[in-house]
């Protein structure tokens, strides 16, 4: 079997399918992507799937350590370390640094399609 690699990407270019604020989530199926810009609905714009963000929407009352997993609550529009349970939340990637309670910014590294 071979194959022949056709790029190698950190950012997918996507037709927007509302509008996007720099640093919002765009989650289809599998996809998770980060709005590098501002991007009006119908337009076409770059999301991120792999880097290392800063966020600054993440639960104040959670606690993170390096390498905890993090997770998207589209309800209540926060990055989590809560898994959901039986209303699941999206799993976006790992926390490379510890966040203590009280912290509503998180250092996190997407890992594209995973």
């Amino acid at each position: 079997m071979s194959y022949i690699l056709t790029e190698q990407i950190d950012r997918l270019d996507i037709v927007a399918d509302k509008d996007y604020k720099k640093g919002d989530f765009y989650i289809k199926g599998e996809i998770v992507a980060v709005a590098g810009l501002d991007i009006e609905n119908e337009e076409l714009g770059t999301f991120y799937i792999k880097g290392l963000f800063l966020f600054d929407n993440v639960k104040s009352d959670d606690t993170a350590e390096i390498g905890d997993k993090a997770y998207w609550d589209s309800d209540n529009k926060v990055i989590t370390t809560d898994d959901g349970g039986d209303t699941p939340n999206t799993y976006i990637g790992y926390f490379t640094k510890a966040k203590a309670d009280g912290e509503t910014i998180g250092e996190i590294v997407l890992n594209g399609w995973f």
